[in-house]
C-alpha cells in the first residue's frame, strides 16, 4: 500500500498590537495528490491558526492646585479739625481651571488580525481503486484583549480676600469711612474620556 500525506499549517500571530503575520483577506492552502495507484492512502491536512494579544495600561492623574490671597490696606483719618473721608480698596480673587484628557487605544482586533477566513483548495485525484482519500481543513483563532484604566482627578482651590479697616476718629468735624469689596471667584472644568478599542 502506498501512503501520500501532505500537511500544511498557516499561522498568524499578533502580539501587543504588532502584526508579524496577518491573514486579513483569508489564507489559502493549495495542495494536490494525483496518480498514486490502487490501494493507496492519501491525506491532505491544512491547519489555519491565528493568535492575537493586546494589553492597554493607562494610568492618568491630574492635580490642579490654586492658592490665592488678596488684602487691601487700612485707611485712617484721625486728629483733624476738618477730617476728610477714609476708604479702602477692593480685594478680589479669580481662578479658572480647565482640564481635558483623552486616551484612545484603538485598533482592537479589527483589521490587524485573522478574520476567521481561509480556504483550502486541495484535491486528490486519479488514485486508483481501493484507495483511501481524505482532505481535512482546521481553522482556529485566539484573541485576548486586556484594558486597565486608572484615572484620578484632584482639583483644589484655596482663596482668601479681605478688605482693610477704614477709620475716621478724633476729629472736630469727621468725614465718612467706607471699606471696599472682598470677593472670590472660581471655575473648574474637568473632562476625561477613555476609549479602548
Amino acid at each position: 500500500m502506498k501512503y501520500f500525506i501532505k500537511r500544511l499549517s498557516l499561522l498568524g500571530t499578533t502580539v501587543g498590537g504588532s502584526v508579524f503575520l496577518a491573514f486579513t483577506g483569508g489564507a489559502s492552502a493549495n495542495s494536490s495528490i494525483t496518480t498514486t495507484g490502487p490501494g493507496s492512502y492519501n491525506v491532505i491536512t491544512s491547519n489555519f491558526s491565528s493568535w492575537w494579544s493586546k494589553a492597554n495600561n493607562n494610568h492618568l492623574w491630574v492635580n490642579n492646585w490654586s492658592s490665592q490671597n488678596a488684602h487691601s490696606g487700612n485707611a485712617n483719618v484721625s486728629g483733624n479739625t476738618n477730617a476728610g473721608s477714609a476708604w479702602t480698596g477692593n480685594a478680589h480673587n479669580s481662578n479658572s481651571t480647565s482640564t481635558w484628557v483623552s486616551v484612545n487605544n484603538g485598533g482592537g482586533a479589527g483589521g490587524s488580525t485573522w478574520n476567521g477566513g481561509g480556504s483550502s483548495n486541495s484535491s486528490i485525484s486519479d488514485t486508483g481503486p481501493g484507495s483511501t482519500n481524505r482532505i481535512t481543513s482546521n481553522f482556529s483563532s485566539h484573541v485576548s484583549l486586556t484594558n486597565n484604566n486608572n484615572v484620578g482627578v484632584n482639583n483644589s482651590n484655596s482663596q482668601c480676600a479681605s478688605s482693610g479697616n477704614a477709620n475716621v476718629s478724633g476729629n472736630t468735624n469727621g468725614g465718612s469711612a467706607s471699606t471696599g469689596d472682598a470677593s472670590n471667584w472660581n471655575s473648574t472644568d474637568t473632562s476625561v474620556s477613555v476609549v479602548n478599542g
